[in-house]
């Protein structure tokens, strides 16, 4: 099409022509599901998803408060001059009708057909071209005021919202999305036929003050706003009524890390450690057991260790023996084994099609942690695996910026086990976190390709250096199940560890704090998955908290210490370490 016919009248919305080609696209065959976008249910998952992401784009664009309910209603804005008085003046009292232009009057013929709608002011006899200089006043038992912004007929626009002792009803559907003045705190409800500004005609976006969302017996269930909040409330509608529950921007992330690592569904939390925590609440219960690998992230032990007070045992085994695993295995008490692959810090590899198996084949689950490999190397789900989890505060963000967590499996488990406990536990992730791990998800893939590179060059200069007595990273040959990681990961990973050589315990610890204090170029935190490459050491940090002989057991040493790399020159990451490197007395 090399020329379009634009229509200058006040409506119905001129669509974008890229909006009409991809229409034409999905009109027999939407988002490849092999139905035309008529056909589909509008109980559907696709469906659903459309209708939540026009929602969270509508309120990125109006910036409602919290307070108010968003309502994507049929009937245009003509409905809503019925549902308004029918909800509004349910149980008694009058409503105030300033009486601007036609549709004004419309809406107040109407209001009068169901409730004691009082016009209180009219422009009929200028022609409907002046508005009120000053409010007129108010019935007594006045329940709100109505208004229109803006008539098209004739041409009136409010400057300037009136201020009344009662909540303010607009009807902004000629200006919707084409002013910031909306006065959110003097009202009870926005609305507008969305066919002015924004799209075609037959609908009403409508913005309810959320207290107003009662039900009345007296008003057919269909027309009252309480009805359609309380749907998402019971569950029966998928949407939005409490960012503890649901967010636009967090089902934004939940989709797209979803779709990075082949799930059916993503949920998210607050940290890393708040997914574990979920996950472990909604598989277990009193007598129950887990079986974990030893090499695991110090405070995931002590999480477990936590449930044991309530009655859930769990036993560590050696990563790479299956037959350990399977021993380790209580019938019809473990619920889940419990794998990090690569594992923090030893960065052992846990053969995970080999475990999905031995869990399945004893009635378990398997639930790995991606954090490490990200869904840009490995994809647990297709490799067996029944739940993945993630600290996104780590290489999903990438910049050290926010934290996060996020859990992955079936739609089944995710909606009937873990979905309760994230609901009323309340591990939330923030809409603001959410929008930030958004930005780090666009970049991930670069991020991790280029990281990866750069631990494998530094990784195998560790391995030369005469003070380093072990180098611990799948990418190096000398590494246990290095082969095993060029099979199920497409990549080693930015994660490395290594040992410094020493004298004695002692000595050995000093060296490595010296290799630390020595950094210039290396950032020294107990976190990782930034851009800035960081090191830790883990007997004092992360693994801080575990005896000696756990950590002995885990293959934690005191001369051992860990590396995120990042975007840096790995020339320039070297020279860094050597720094204090050379000092090492061994």
């Amino acid at each position: 099409m090399t020329h379009r016919i634009y229509n200058f009248t006040a409506g119905p919305c001129t669509l974008p022509l890229a909006v009409l080609e991809s229409a034409q696209a999905e009109l027999l065959d939407f988002q490849g599901c092999g139905m035309s976008v008529l056909e589909i249910s509008h109980r559907s998952k696709r469906f659903e998803a459309v209708h939540e992401e026009t929602l969270a784009l509508a309120q990125e664009l109006i910036a409602a408060p919290a307070d108010f309910q968003p309502l994507l209603l049929a009937g245009g804005a003509h409905q809503q001059f019925d549902m308004i008085p029918l909800n509004l003046l349910a149980d008694g009292g009058s409503a105030a009708y300033i009486n601007s232009g036609i549709w004004a009057e419309k809406a107040l013929k109407e209001a009068q057909r169901v409730g004691d709608a009082r016009e209180i002011w009219t422009g009929r006899d200028s022609g409907f071209t002046t508005l009120p200089d000053a409010l007129p006043p108010l019935p007594a038992d006045c329940r709100y005021l109505y208004l229109t912004s803006n008539e098209t007929i004739s041409g009136v626009q409010y400057r300037d919202y009136p201020t009344a002792a009662v909540p303010l009803v607009i009807d902004a559907s000629s200006d919707y999305y084409t002013r910031a003045d909306i006065p959110w705190s003097r009202c009870a409800i926005v609305y507008g036929g969305v066919q002015k500004n924004l799209a075609p005609a037959g609908l009403a976006l409508v913005y309810v003050r959320r207290d107003l969302l009662t039900d009345h017996p007296r008003v057919p269930r269909f027309l009252t706003y309480a009805a359609h909040a309380a749907a998402k409330f019971a569950g029966e509608v998928d949407g939005f009524i409490y960012s503890r529950f649901r967010n636009p921007t967090v089902r934004v992330f939940q989709d797209r890390l979803a779709a990075l690592e082949g799930a059916e569904m993503c949920l998210s939390a607050g940290s890393g450690m708040a997914a574990i925590h979920a996950v472990v609440m909604s598989l277990t219960g009193q007598g129950d057991h887990i079986v974990s690998s030893r090499s695991v992230f110090g405070t995931t032990v002590q999480l477990f260790a936590l449930f044991e007070r309530y009655g859930v045992q769990s036993t560590y085994v050696d990563i790479a023996d299956l037959k350990a695993w399977e021993a380790a295995i209580q019938p019809g008490k473990t619920r889940f084994l419990f794998v990090e692959s690569p594992a923090n810090p030893s960065t052992e590899v846990a053969d995970i099609r080999a475990l999905a198996e031995l869990a399945h084949r004893h009635g378990a689950l398997l639930v790995v942690d991606n954090t490490f490999a990200t869904p840009v190397l490995q994809r647990p789900l297709e490799l067996g695996a029944d739940v993945v989890v993630h600290s996104a505060t780590k290489y999903l963000d990438g910049q050290g910026r926010v934290l996060g967590g996020a859990v992955l499996g079936s739609q089944s488990y995710m909606k009937e086990k873990l979905e309760p406990v994230l609901r009323y536990t309340g591990p939330a992730l923030s809409a603001f976190n959410a929008w930030i791990l958004l930005g780090g998800l666009q970049t991930l893939p670069v991020r991790i390709r280029a990281q990866s590179d750069s631990a494998l060059t530094v990784a195998r200069w560790l391995e030369a250096h005469p003070a380093v007595a072990r180098v611990y990273y799948p990418g190096l040959a000398s590494h246990p199940q290095h082969e095993l990681a060029k099979r199920q990961q497409s990549g080693f990973g930015p994660v490395l560890a290594f040992e410094v050589k020493g004298t004695s315990p002692d000595v050995t610890r000093q060296n490595a704090w010296q290799v630390v204090d020595s950094c210039q170029v290396v950032s020294v935190t107990a976190n990782l998955g930034d851009v800035k490459t960081t090191i830790t050491h883990p007997a004092s940090t992360t693994h801080g908290k575990m005896s000696p002989e756990a950590r002995a057991a885990a293959g934690i040493g005191e001369g051992q210490l860990r590396m995120a790399i990042g975007l840096e020159s790995p020339e320039d990451i070297c020279a860094d370490l050597e720094r204090g490197l050379s000092k090492a007395v061994f």
